[in-house]
């Protein structure tokens, strides 16, 4: 129909009515459908809600193994059902492992989910990414090398970058993983666009934060230091899964017996 309804009106200005006309002229079917004037004329978003019941398909076996691995424990089968997802399906498990709360049961012991469904073993970037995040979130360092570092050796492309290293800017303990994040940083810039390099040198430059003070949410002029930091990071938001530009806001190292 778009291909049809292009060569009649090309080069002319096209009114409602003979939209609609098009239309209906090549899906008759759907004439008592629509309540045109409340499409044309009316406010807000038209009143239709899509059928997502085909997603289920998809994401009920993901909500599924989710659900026993929290409530139970992950299931012998979890590696071949795990490698039989698309990689959709892989990523939307991931991120539900990701929100998930740190005091969470599950979340304790992410390793052991890795090791039962082969995380470590993945030559996908969409995975190992999610899959680098939680083991940050953690603070996993005894497996941050070489898991997390393999992930920055075999891609440049600045959405798998740049929020393994915003989330390295919030793990523990602090002089390890500064240590780390530098010293695969220098390994790896060569290859890097100069873009997502400066943005890497922008991550590990930023100095460490402080805790605030208890009386500082009283305090105008912390009020006001709060927004225009905000505003800036707004400026530089980026959509990533479990991460955002507010792990650029380094953390102090915390229990850590070397500092």
């Amino acid at each position: 129909w778009i291909r049809q309804y292009i060569l009649d009106y090309a080069f002319s200005s096209v009114n409602s009515n003979q939209l609609i006309h098009s239309f209906l002229s090549s899906f008759p079917q759907h004439e008592h459908e629509f309540d045109w004037n409340l499409l044309l004329l009316g406010q807000g978003m038209p009143p239709y809600t899509p059928d997502f019941s085909s997603s289920l398909e998809l994401s009920g076996p993901v909500d599924d193994l989710y659900q026993c691995a929290t409530i139970q424990a992950v299931p012998c089968n979890a590696h071949s059902l795990f490698s039989s997802w698309t990689t959709y399906q892989q990523a939307y498990f991931l991120d539900k492992c990701i929100a998930e709360d740190n005091n969470s049961q599950f979340t304790k012991d992410p390793l052991a989910l890795a090791e039962a469904i082969g995380l470590r073993t993945t030559h996908n970037c969409e995975i190992s990414l999610r899959w680098s995040i939680l083991l940050l979130k953690h603070s996993l360092v005894h497996i941050m090398n070489p898991d997390v570092a393999n992930h920055l050796r075999k891609t440049g492309k600045i959405k798998f970058v740049i929020p393994v290293y915003l989330a390295l800017a919030r793990a523990q303990p602090r002089c390890i993983v500064d240590e780390f994040a530098n010293s695969i940083f220098e390994e790896t810039k060569h290859f890097l666009d100069s873009i997502v390099a400066n943005r890497v040198e922008t991550i590990l430059a930023t100095p460490i934060s402080k805790p605030p003070l208890a009386d500082d949410d009283n305090d105008e002029s912390s009020k006001r230091k709060k927004m225009k930091k905000k505003s800036k990071q707004d400026e530089i938001s980026i959509d990533t899964p479990g991460v955002g530009w507010a792990g650029l806001i380094r953390t102090p190292c915390v229990g850590c017996p070397k500092c």
